[in-house]
């Protein structure tokens, strides 16, 4: 028995199907392609736009690496933190220096202070720029002493002005500077304080303050002025022709010992010369007989002596 074709054969056109080998209609196979081949045109896109060849799609974290833009962004930020640290070492390392040479002129100036206190005089006054003085003008102020010294009864090879008083104390000078010393314009200074002060009760801190304030004014407005600080002159109480009525508030030589030691430290740290006349005055703790007439005040052998000291230090 001959098996029934599914399909009967048409040679003028193709295949037509069976109706009798379907259990369904061809009308509806016909409308269940229809769907299907829409179901299928809903799941794909046809991109009409091809990729540029530009862009490049990431897949490095298929290999565990982290992207390029990544990579580059990590880079950036350890080349800054290499240059922040590069700086760091840099301002150390010149910190470092600067305190080196800080401490070597430190105590290099020390040194200087201590063992060469002449050379820096010489050095700070010739810094100094200001109004010109004169050359080799001179001038004395002080008390008492001071204005006893007949300075035209000596043979001087210099120009020089006496600006004391009788009774003339620090104090005195302070309110009188301009009149005293500036005006003058001097190129050397001899200050010699102390016996009026001490006998005018000027004493201690506040006399030595008074000098102080005097040598600072002397160098804020005549800064190439040189200062010399003249020493507390010797006493002799022992002197059989003592006067007493110089004296109105005693003095004692211990005192005045103290007093001359004060100065010669005063004179290092205002930038002046302390000048050593009770050593070239003295004989013992006391003034010298052969300088004085009454044990207090210079007689003409003690300012011939002066005159010769001064010579010393000045040429």
């Amino acid at each position: 028995m001959k098996k029934k074709k599914p399909y009967k054969y048409n040679s003028k056109s193709r295949l037509t199907p069976n109706a009798n080998s379907f259990p369904f209609k061809v009308n509806n196979m016909k409308n269940d392609a229809i769907k299907n081949l829409e179901n299928t045109l809903t799941k794909f896109r046809i991109i009409e736009e091809p990729i540029e060849e530009k862009e490049e799609l990431d897949n490095s974290f298929l290999e565990g690496r982290v992207p390029k833009k990544e990579k580059k962004e990590k880079k950036k930020i350890t080349s800054n933190v290499s240059f922040l640290s590069f700086f760091r070492k840099l301002f150390l390392g010149l910190s470092f220096v600067c305190a080196i040479i800080l401490v070597v002129l430190f105590v290099s100036n020390t040194v200087r202070n201590v063992f060469f206190p002449q050379v820096k005089k010489v050095l700070s006054l010739s810094q100094k720029t200001s109004s010109p003085t004169l050359d080799d003008n001179y001038l004395f102020v002080g008390g008492m002493h001071t204005n006893r010294f007949a300075l035209k009864d000596y043979d001087l090879d210099f120009h020089y002005v006496n600006a004391s008083e009788k009774k003339y104390t620090t104090k005195d000078l302070l309110e009188n500077m301009k009149s005293s010393i500036y005006d003058y314009n001097p190129s050397i200074i001899f200050l010699e304080f102390g016996f009026d002060d001490y006998q005018e009760g000027i004493r201690g801190e506040e006399f030595f303050s008074n000098y102080r304030k005097i040598i600072e004014e002397i160098h804020e407005n005549r800064p190439d002025a040189v200062i010399y600080i003249e020493s507390f002159y010797p006493i002799n109480t022992e002197l059989k022709k003592f006067d007493e009525d110089l004296l109105k508030k005693k003095v004692t030589s211990n005192e005045i010992l103290e007093v001359n030691q004060q100065l010669k430290k005063l004179a290092k740290e205002v930038d002046a010369t302390y000048l050593d006349l009770y050593a070239s005055l003295k004989k013992g703790k006391v003034l010298n007989p052969i300088y004085t007439d009454n044990g207090v005040t210079l007689n003409e052998n003690g300012y011939q002596k002066i005159v010769n000291e001064i010579q010393k230090v000045v040429g």
